[in-house]
């Protein structure tokens, strides 16, 4: 499919923000909104101490879990329309109702930033990826944390290695 703003051939890969925060929020709120409702009516049934502590402890819990996923919540909010779009010889990054492209040849500098990644199986490893991109004419692109940053790096690399690998062989 060809992009209708900028001819940068055809469409790669869409990045949006992710709704991954939404399966912790599934699987960890509701069973302790159970686990809050049990203790509740256990408290309100039987009137001791440790009926009370046992409601205050699950209280506790439910609030700092609530917070976090809250927090994920606000951060995905934020972001929610973002999408960046990657083509053969280019990208176009939208977000907050404004779109900035950029081809592979425009690319001044690409600024990193280094986070730890979890493997299953292995010791954690740190990775550089994506935070933003400098353009040749100072522009700066910066993406949302929201997105797949370790994917769309890769992406992008390839990408950036392919059209350098092709203008050689010219």
């Amino acid at each position: 499919m060809q992009n209708p703003y900028t001819d940068f051939g055809e469409r790669r890969t869409i990045y949006r923000a992710s709704l991954g925060w939404l399966w912790w929020l599934v699987l960890c709120v509701a069973p302790l909104l159970l686990v809050t409702a049990v203790a509740a009516v256990f408290a309100i049934k039987s009137v001791t101490p440790g009926a009370f502590s046992c409601l205050g402890g699950a209280v506790l819990v439910l609030v700092l879990v609530g917070a976090a996923c809250l927090s994920e919540f606000r951060k995905w909010y934020a972001t929610r329309t973002v999408q960046l779009v990657i083509y053969e010889k280019g990208l176009t990054y939208e977000s907050e109702g404004r779109r900035q492209s950029c081809s592979w040849d425009e690319i001044k500098d690409i600024n990193f930033k280094r986070i730890e990644v979890k493997i299953k199986h292995s010791a954690p490893r740190k990775v550089s990826v994506i935070r933003s991109i400098v353009k040749g004419d100072g522009t700066l692109i910066s993406f949302a944390e929201t997105l797949n940053l370790e994917k769309f790096t890769l992406q992008i690399a390839e990408q950036r290695k392919g059209l350098v690998n092709a203008e050689s062989v010219r």
